[in-house]
């Protein structure tokens, strides 16, 4: 019985001046052989590289000036579904990475841009309120909506951590969204949010006690409710240094107290820190994925889970989803105890993850080839 394939095969790249790949080589060790790929002159086979995806740089003007960003458009004819991905907390620039060819090769687009103040866009996240940064989300939204290869009626928002603040309330605000993904999002107040994250450092390998944790998240709540109700910042940083000095001698006040006037932190809390989403979550009615981590120490998961079931039966919404996810830290990687410090050695995303998320997405797009 004669062998129908090849057993060796050899294959090259052909790379261009700057060294990346544009196409390839393959030849079959016997490829004279009779019958098999000699038609093929010396018997190599050349493919060239087809791109999965193009990508598009773009402007978008807002009050405070230019975000600037990048829109992953799959190579099919279209028009695609999009998905606008909305940062976490800080100074977050467009990532890189797998997420552009993991929505591309399923046909969904993806824009993103960088945070006001980060990267190549002008302004200053510190100073910008969640009704702000929902605004530049339906801004990126109307963007493609003009867009000739962008289906205009299936353009969703994905919000990743604090995103998951900001996407929520622009999808309040516009029913221009198709669906919403909501991923590592607390469905309770921030105060009450960064509290859970609080502890969750002071627990890390801090050796600390019960009786310190609690004194500690007490002396947080009480600076931070003081930053809040205090109008004058003046007469509210005066509370709030006599409280610091009253704890000064505890070994664990550094882990709870900005001591700094002028940190940045101060200016961002007292334009968010009062924020509750359950107003923005109770207009939702487009369909909806929350995936949560269960050992998540940046977002309450269990209490989020019950807020946001909460939220969308009094909304009346009819589609939505809410996954806590097993062994699954803030950024949905599997670990034990969802510390910062095991961040480092974890390896992968749990189970039911980015198949869950997707699976879920296209069961509610329309994908063109």
């Amino acid at each position: 019985m004669g062998v129908a394939f090849p057993m060796e095969i050899k294959v090259s790249f052909i790379r261009n001046e700057q060294g990346e790949v544009t196409g390839i080589k393959w030849r079959e060790s016997n490829s004279n052989a009779k019958g098999l790929t000699s038609v093929y002159l010396d018997g190599t086979l050349t493919g060239k590289k087809i791109d999965a995806y193009t990508e598009e740089e773009f402007s978008i003007q807002n009050e405070d000036g230019t975000l600037r960003g990048t829109l992953t458009i799959p190579a099919g004819k279209g028009p695609h579904p999009a998905i606008v991905l909305i940062h976490g907390s800080g100074p977050a620039r467009r990532p890189g990475g797998f997420w552009f060819p993991f929505f591309a090769r399923r046909g969904i687009a993806m824009l993103v841009f960088d945070k006001r103040g980060a990267g190549e866009s002008t302004g200053d996240w510190t100073k910008s309120t969640y009704q702000d940064l929902a605004g530049d989300a339906l801004a990126a939204v109307q963007l493609l909506k003009k867009h000739k290869r962008i289906d205009p009626k299936q353009i969703g928002l994905w919000g990743n951590s604090e995103g998951g603040w900001v996407a929520p309330l622009a999808a309040s605000r516009s029913s221009d969204v198709a669906f919403l993904i909501v991923r590592s999002g607390s469905a309770l107040p921030v105060w009450q949010t960064v509290l859970h994250e609080a502890e969750g450092q002071l627990r890390d390998g801090n050796n600390l006690s019960e009786d310190e944790i609690s004194a500690a998240i007490a002396l947080k709540q009480t600076v931070e409710r003081i930053a809040l109700e205090k109008k004058n910042w003046d007469e509210a940083w005066q509370e709030i240094g006599a409280a610091y000095q009253k704890a000064r001698d505890e070994r664990w006040v550094n882990y709870v107290a900005v001591t700094r006037k002028d940190h940045w932190f101060w200016q961002w809390w007292r334009l968010r820190g009062g924020y509750d989403p359950a107003p923005a979550l109770e207009k939702i009615r487009c369909p909806v994925l929350v995936l949560l981590g269960e050992v998540d120490w940046s977002i309450p998961s269990k209490e989020s889970a019950a807020a946001f079931e909460r939220a969308f039966k009094k909304s009346g919404n009819t589609d939505y989803t809410i996954r806590v996810l097993s062994k699954a830290n803030h950024g949905l990687l599997e670990g034990e105890t969802g510390f910062a410090s095991e961040s480092p050695r974890l390896k992968m995303y749990v189970s039911g993850y980015m198949d869950g998320m997707a699976n879920w997405l296209l069961k509610r797009v329309h994908v063109r080839n």
